[in-house]
């Protein structure tokens, strides 16, 4: 396979997606937009192709602050603004959420003057069909979506009444007043899912009642961003580290209560406190490493992943189900390469971070990208009822190119860190 240059085809990649998803003209390459999460590779396609996942937006937001070139700033702040006029463009809602994906390319529909989600025409019904999963609001990625966001207020020029970061406040408020749970273990609940009535109706959508331990972790990094971004000695950042602290509380119940070996299991099941057993998140291990402050504390979890979690057939590569090992989950794999750099274990990284440079996709358009999965239809172990159609389809992975794993990679590369980045980004022109 030819050389390359691996963070940099990365970041090619990046911004080849961001201009592919716009009009050929060149001032339209200036317009607010969204980068389409996948380039087709091997597998036909899962969704919708002009999906646009907001978490890999907020992932390609951050690696682009992470770089911080002129040509890098100019690329975060045009999904910044597009994160910004998405949620005050929504055709239903107006209650601070955004959606958990939206279409590619131009952001606002003309008819509406709302943005557009991700759909396709179907010959058969001789109508559009929009893309259930991108109308609903997960809480980690509206989580993912408030940290780029904050850290796009701290990193790029300042604008006039600091739109990132009240776009980022109202993300907030809106977790906080939908989803934070009462009960002992305490964290945020998953969301909301489906389709609404019909735009302009809120009614119709279903309330995702279970907790991720991955979700509060993202929670507990956002909300301390908040604290500190509003002064976290006022009453306002007091509360955001009083919501944090709730965050906090539930991944460690849900660690002490389910396994003595150390691990974080994947959350508790729809309305109850039942901690979910199977299956294991490898995402829930990497992730408290890097996103709840206190790396050691929890490094005992990503030694568990790297006994646990390896993909078979590979010697530096983990699956996303840990204990199943049908292949790599190349997200997950630089997570555990960025996880292990935190805690000062870098040679143990080394060989992980070869293993991926050695998946990065050596020519054509996608040049540069870490495909989400090293074989089509990787599983997760999970399933998904979608309310529309009450249907369960299993929850797999591609071997397409992902803006998200490609993100990952690159915050492995560079060793930044997705949930804190520094003040100053690490390249300036």
């Amino acid at each position: 396979m030819p050389a390359i240059d691996a963070s940099r085809a990365a970041f090619d990649f990046l911004a080849h997606q961001q201009d592919l998803s716009s009009s050929k003209t060149t001032a339209y390459l200036q317009e607010p937009r969204f980068i389409q999460s996948y380039a087709r590779l091997a597998c036909p396609p899962q969704e919708a192709s002009n999906a646009a996942h907001v978490y890999d937006q907020a992932l390609a937001l951050l690696a682009f602050l992470a770089r911080g070139t002129a040509d890098d700033l100019r690329r975060a702040e045009l999904i910044a603004k597009a994160l910004v006029d998405a949620q005050s463009h929504d055709r239903t809602f107006r209650d601070g959420r955004l959606r958990n994906a939206y279409a590619s390319g131009q952001l606002l529909d003309p008819n509406c003057h709302c943005t557009r989600l991700p759909g396709a025409w179907n010959a058969q019904a001789n109508a559009w069909r929009e893309d259930e999963y991108a109308a609903g609001s997960d809480t980690g990625n509206m989580a993912w979506a408030g940290i780029a966001l904050v850290e796009a207020h701290a990193l790029l020029p300042s604008r006039a009444g600091d739109p990132y970061l009240q776009a980022a406040r109202r993300l907030a408020q809106w977790i906080v007043a939908t989803q934070r749970d009462g009960d002992g273990l305490g964290g945020f609940r998953g969301g909301l899912e489906g389709f609404e009535t019909a735009p302009g109706s809120p009614s119709g959508q279903h309330a995702s009642t279970w907790r991720s331990t991955e979700h509060n972790i993202d929670l507990v990094a956002f909300f301390r961003l908040l604290a500190a971004a509003t002064a976290p000695r006022t009453a306002e950042g007091l509360d955001w580290t009083e919501q944090a602290r709730h965050a906090a509380g539930f991944v460690d119940s849900v660690r002490r209560k389910a396994s003595r070996e150390g691990y974080l299991p994947t959350g508790t099941a729809p309305a109850g406190s039942a901690i979910v057993g199977t299956p294991i998140p490898l995402d829930a291990q990497t992730l408290s490493v890097l996103g709840l402050g206190n790396a050691k504390v929890y490094e005992s979890a990503l030694d568990w992943a790297l006994a646990s979690c390896r993909a078979t057939g590979f010697a530096a590569a983990f699956d996303f189900n840990c204990k199943d090992g049908d292949g790599g989950w190349w997200e997950g794999t630089a997570q555990m390469a960025a996880a292990l750099k935190q805690l000062g274990r870098a040679s143990e990284a080394a060989p992980i971070l070869q293993a991926l440079e050695a998946a990065q996709v050596r020519d054509g358009l996608a040049m540069g990208a870490l495909p989400a999965a090293s074989r089509c239809d990787l599983t997760t172990g999970f399933t998904k009822t979608w309310p529309a159609s009450g249907t369960t389809t299993p929850w797999l992975y591609s071997a397409n190119a992902h803006v998200g794993a490609t993100a990952w990679f690159i915050f492995a590369t560079l060793d930044a860190h997705p949930y804190h980045l520094p003040k100053v980004p690490y390249a300036r022109p």
